[in-house]
């Protein structure tokens, strides 16, 4: 069985801006997938991120933008996975 089939939540493939913010790190990043329970970013450039909780902001419009409590997973040289701790429901409305 794949990953992909043991997967309990759907991922959509997405491409859109985001910003990645912690006490110490605010990076632009495009959001290559996303699901209710994680998102998968790539970076710029490959970056060393210090494990803690993160912040991103992925605007859908210029007054609407979906704000998620990440944490991280893993990273393979500019991909980043995050684990979602948080998504501000009153955001997506």
């Amino acid at each position: 069985m794949s990953q992909e089939e043991r997967r309990r939540y759907s991922r959509i493939t997405f491409d859109a801006p985001a910003n990645l913010r912690s006490d110490t790190v605010d990076l632009t990043a495009k959001v290559l997938d996303l699901s209710l329970k994680g998102v998968l970013l790539e970076l710029e450039t490959p970056q060393t991120l210090p494990k803690c909780t993160y912040m991103l902001g992925i605007a859908l419009s210029p007054d609407m933008e979906i704000q998620m409590e990440l944490e991280l997973a893993h990273t393979e040289e500019n991909h980043v996975g995050f684990v979602c701790r948080h998504i501000d429901l009153d955001s997506l409305s």
